[in-house]
């Protein structure tokens, strides 16, 4: 485990790629500042997957959670996950694995599970990836 103790935070964002744009996504927020810089590829991935009672990351693992997609929106095109494990009164993410590129190597990073928890048991908004597309869908 790492000897520091890091805070999580999410904030849920739209993303302005083609062709998401207008899709929500789940931008990662550790100490405060964004885990994914903006010279990165993909995007975060999706509410439903990451927030509320059903979030992957609230598993008690270990456990390999999609954080990051591809821009065109599909997972298999690319992604980045995180291997996330309970330990005691922590969860740990490490082992960060995936086929987008990154700018730096991802630390190993833990947080307090009562904090983390909180966080992300928020529900996820309702309007996920799917449901945003069917509704911008011409009418045949």
């Amino acid at each position: 485990m790492t000897d520091r103790i890091s805070t999580l935070g999410v904030r849920v964002d739209i993303s302005e790629e083609i062709p998401t744009a207008g899709d929500l996504m789940v931008t990662l927020l550790v100490d405060g500042s964004e885990l994914f810089g903006f010279d990165e590829d993909g995007i975060g991935a999706d509410p439903a997957q990451l927030l509320g009672p059903g979030s992957l990351l609230l598993s008690d693992g270990p456990t390999d959670v999609v954080d990051r997609i591809c821009v065109c929106g599909e997972q298999g095109c690319g992604a980045t996950s995180v291997r996330v494990r309970r330990d005691g009164p922590f969860v740990l993410w490490d082992r960060w694995t995936g086929s987008l590129p990154l700018s730096r190597p991802l630390p190993s990073l833990a947080f307090d599970a009562a904090q983390y928890a909180a966080v992300l048991s928020v529900p996820a908004p309702r309007l996920t990836r799917a449901r945003r597309r069917a509704r911008n869908r011409p009418a045949l």
